[in-house]
């Protein structure tokens, strides 16, 4: 009875993705290519997802969560997690070489770049072709510099030096000067970082609230559970037994009855045999009737007539005595549907707070690849050692988020 009821509380998420980077699907393992993002916030490589839909009916291949669809319709893409993807540090450009057509990987050595020429290079290619002196002022640079640098500048080939928080975007001084009415809502660059700073700083703050939350309701959720759980077990064990005894007295009381029945029966055949018999000697030998034996009948059908009332009587009291325990028996079942139609309200309860910890997981993640990214988007002269510790803190937030996690599984 319990374990019909709590059969598939603890099977809701089976899959610990806790060691998986952030930036990897969780079906192909590799970086993600185009990320779809689910309505129960799982993401996937949309090419992962092809072919997946059933019915015009998409199911989440983690949590198995259905979402209507169109036949060939994906679910929409993560521009922000695309654009962690796109601006990712840890991952090189891939480029041929320009002169040879070899492929950029560990065993060809650095990959340069040249900017003038706006070619990849490798490195024998470098010295074979770059290496006269009419090649002297061309730009060339290695492929994982530009590929980290390639956002630091605007389409104008000026780097970024003033932030409009009007359109949200990052200008250059001829930007600046094309606009014309709103170029009261443009700001420095530093300013507008540490602005981005504060705001992630509360972010941090907000996530880390709601990480002590959802662990209390985890906590608190599993305690009550727990105690469900023990008054389920309680229950169904008075149940039974209730039950059973119930069985055991009914058996016994109609085996009594049956018994007296079945007496009464023999009786009333003993009784009419003597009547037929004494109604054969009246017919067919006009004897004279025996007045004694007429009474003795008559006493014996009295008798058992007052019997029959008695038995009645005691069955009909038996019937009100089971009345109130069956009035009992469904008072104690009223109460226990009662116990479970709450265990519905626990049941969304630990969703969503499973929601909320898949929510605090991702953003965690994010928040340390975007200040990643804003620290590269800081301004050249400004020194290395005078950078903000945003990046170092973002690295302890995230580790204090996996411990919870970790904690949990």
């Amino acid at each position: 009875m319990a374990g019909g009821i709590f059969s598939n509380v603890g099977n809701l998420f089976e899959e610990d993705c806790s060691n998986l980077h952030p930036l990897v699907c969780h079906l192909c393992h590799e970086q993600y290519k185009s990320p779809c993002l689910l309505d129960c916030y799982h993401i996937f490589c949309a090419r992962c997802l092809r072919g997946r839909t059933n019915d015009c009916c998409l199911s989440c291949p983690l949590c198995y969560n259905s979402m209507i669809k169109g036949n060939n319709a994906l679910p929409p893409e993560d521009r922000l997690l695309k654009f962690l993807v796109d601006n990712n540090a840890d991952v090189e450009e891939t480029a041929l070489c320009a002169n040879c057509d070899q492929e950029s990987n560990k065993d060809t050595g650095l990959m340069y770049y040249c900017n003038t020429c706006n070619q990849p290079l490798c490195a024998t290619c470098r010295e074979l072709t770059h290496k006269a002196r009419m090649f002297s002022h061309h730009e060339i640079v290695s492929l994982a510099k530009r590929t980290k640098a390639k956002h630091r500048k605007c389409l104008h080939e000026e780097p970024y030096i003033l932030f409009s928080t009007e359109n949200k975007s990052m200008l250059c001084i001829k930007c600046f000067r094309d606009m014309q009415e709103s170029r009261t809502h443009c700001i420095d660059i530093e300013t507008a970082y540490a602005q981005g700073c504060e705001m992630l700083d509360q972010a941090v703050l907000v996530v880390k609230e709601l990480q002590t939350s959802t662990g209390e309701a985890i906590h608190l959720l599993r305690a009550m559970i727990g105690e469900v759980h023990l008054n389920v077990e309680e229950e169904e064990s008075a149940i039974c037994s209730l039950f059973n005894s119930l069985q055991e007295r009914l058996a016994e009381r109609k085996k009594t009855l049956l018994k007296a029945a079945q007496s009464l029966q023999t009786e009333i055949q003993n009784l009419k045999d003597q009547v037929q018999e004494l109604h054969r000697d009246l017919t067919k030998h006009h004897s004279i009737i025996n007045t004694d034996k007429m009474g003795e009948i008559l006493d014996r059908s009295l008798h058992i007539d007052n019997q029959i009332a008695a038995q009645y009587s005691t069955v009909d009291t038996m019937r009100v005595m089971f009345e109130e325990i069956w009035d009992e028996t469904l008072q104690m079942v009223n109460n226990e549907q009662e116990i479970y139609e709450q265990l519905h309200d626990l049941m969304q309860l630990k969703q969503e707070n499973s929601y909320l910890t898949t929510i605090a997981r991702q953003i965690s993640p994010y928040i340390m690849s975007i200040a990643k990214v804003k620290e590269r988007l800081e301004p050249f002269q400004e020194p290395k050692e005078h950078l903000d510790d945003r990046t170092e803190t973002m690295l302890k937030i995230y580790e204090d988020s996996t411990v919870p996690k970790d904690s949990q599984d």
